[in-house]
């Protein structure tokens, strides 16, 4: 089977149609007005390893992600190899991380490192990441990545190196980390279903009921947001019973979601990705409607500036600027957060430096570099958004 069929079995395992697979030659848009200057530098975007190819598909109704290797936190070409996420060469296992784990990290140094006495034995690596769907930081400078095709939870260092594996988990989508917990989004289960970080089961959050929780959030007070994206819907849950708190369905009832396909907190506000409709729509953590950011456009027009073709995923910086992720034009752009203002973008198509194909995912890393599942290159491409492009 090819993997062009692969990608559209899973496309139709997850009930959704894709009419075009792959990323839309990038026309150039007007410029900037002058009224929103571009506050980027014009630099050229920076991008980890290339090489492999992608299984191209998508979940949740846009194009997936799928991870490369990374070794050791040095950038390379090739697929997964070396140990990580990211790396060079070909296809290899990966070397699970021994004792010492993720560094000290986290707000303030107070989050100790992940796996400071070791790896627990039930998170050992062995599997090959395959087919990583969505991305989520972790405690202590690491990352969580989903892998809807192999079934597990990759956690890596910021740099890509693998640290473990939680395996067994049913098609993930969405990841979150929070409280010791890692939560993810199973189709198969049609819930949320928490872990420990020593890989124990400890509860299903609205289990049967979430046929596709696409994305996941948790705020500061402990709420967790869910894009259920075929019930057009972004459920508010306590973490710690699991209790249906708030359903939201759209700015108002004139305006409802379409597919809400991802989920991301910011200076105490909330904003979803609603994919088909293009809007970024933006609430307060009381689940009151704010404001809304873009709107859709069809493939192949120029003026893309703060519209999009297919919007993906969002990540925050908590400086005010939003990170909007479009699937098939392969680019981040970068907004700003209170008015939607354009003020630059990164990447373009294709598999070398500063591209990308088929991305799912990006949330910004650790150490500051915004990281995107990059299925169609087999990699976690990573970008630095001060390098964003006018």
């Amino acid at each position: 089977m090819s993997r062009t069929t692969h990608a559209m079995s899973l496309l139709a395992l997850a009930g959704v149609a894709l009419l075009a697979i792959g990323c839309e030659p990038l026309t150039a848009a007007p410029e900037t007005s002058a009224g929103h200057p571009s506050t980027m530098s014009p630099t050229k975007a920076v991008s980890r390893p290339h090489g492999a190819t992608g299984r191209g598909a998508a979940n949740g109704g846009s194009d997936s992600g799928a991870a490369g290797a990374h070794s050791g936190g040095q950038s390379a070409s090739g697929g997964v190899g070396d140990g990580g996420l990211g790396g060079a060469g070909g296809a290899t296992e990966p070397e699970p991380a021994g004792a010492g784990g993720a560094p000290q990290g986290g707000a303030g140094g107070a989050e100790p490192a992940l796996f400071g006495d070791g790896v627990p034995e039930g998170l050992q690596v062995e599997h090959v990441p395959q087919y990583p769907t969505r991305i989520a930081r972790g405690p202590g400078a690491t990352l969580f990545v989903s892998d809807f095709e192999v079934g597990s939870i990759f956690i890596s260092d910021a740099a890509g190196a693998l640290l473990g594996e939680l395996k067994n988990v049913g098609e993930p989508l969405g990841v979150a980390v929070a409280g010791g917990r890692i939560y993810v989004g199973s189709r198969a289960s049609r819930a949320v279903d928490v872990y420990s970080t020593s890989g124990d089961e400890l509860m299903s959050i609205d289990a049967g009921n979430l046929s596709m929780p696409n994305d996941l959030a948790i705020d500061a007070s402990g709420r967790l947001y869910v894009a259920e994206s075929s019930a057009n819907e972004v459920r508010v849950y306590d973490t710690g019973s699991g209790v249906l708190l708030d359903v939201l369905a759209g700015s108002d009832a004139a305006n409802p979601f379409v597919f809400p396909s991802a989920v991301a907190i910011g200076d105490g506000e909330l904003f979803v990705a609603d994919q088909g409709t293009g809007r970024i729509v933006v609430f307060d953590l009381g689940g009151n409607f704010r404001r809304e950011i873009g709107e859709r456009i069809e493939a192949f027009q120029s003026d893309w500036h703060g519209r999009f073709v297919r919007l993906q995923s969002l990540a925050t910086d908590g400086a005010g600027h939003v990170f909007a992720l479009d699937s098939r034009l392969c680019v981040v752009q970068v907004l700003d957060a209170a008015d939607g203002a354009y003020l630059g973008h990164l990447g373009a198509q294709g598999s070398g430096d500063g591209e990308i194909y088929l991305p799912l995912d990006v949330e910004l890393a650790p150490d500051g570099m915004l990281a995107i599942t990059d299925s169609g290159n087999v990699r976690v491409s990573r970008f630095d958004p001060q390098a964003a492009e006018p």
